[in-house]
């Protein structure tokens, strides 16, 4: 998954939309004076995240749905890094172990 596209909002009298990406987190949208542009700038993301990866953007008609998304990214993420450093360690361990084996 290369993006997360949240829904239009209101903020500040304008429409606007929010996105999420591994690398660069939380990506506010220009705030447009009129909705159907804000809809036509959020279109034009997905068209061009399809062309630029191939892969389907996750798309957020709600604001809880695109907090549970990033959520559920996140959380992934952070399991995979705990994951590899436990990996690391227990190689480390194993090296070691065959180091003393070795020297006994």
């Amino acid at each position: 998954m290369n993006v997360i596209i949240g829904p239009v909002l209101v903020r500040g009298g304008a429409y606007a939309f929010n996105a999420w990406t591994p690398d660069r987190g939380l990506i506010r949208g220009y705030a447009y004076p009129r909705i159907d542009d804000a809809y036509y700038a959020r279109h034009a993301m997905l068209d061009e995240e399809r062309e630029a990866t191939g892969r389907e953007p996750v798309v957020c008609d709600t604001l809880d749905a695109f907090r549970a998304e990033v959520a559920a990214y996140e959380t992934v993420a952070r399991l995979s890094a705990i994951r590899s450093r436990s990996r690391a360690a227990r190689g480390h361990q194993v090296r070691g172990q065959m180091e003393l084996a070795k020297a006994v």
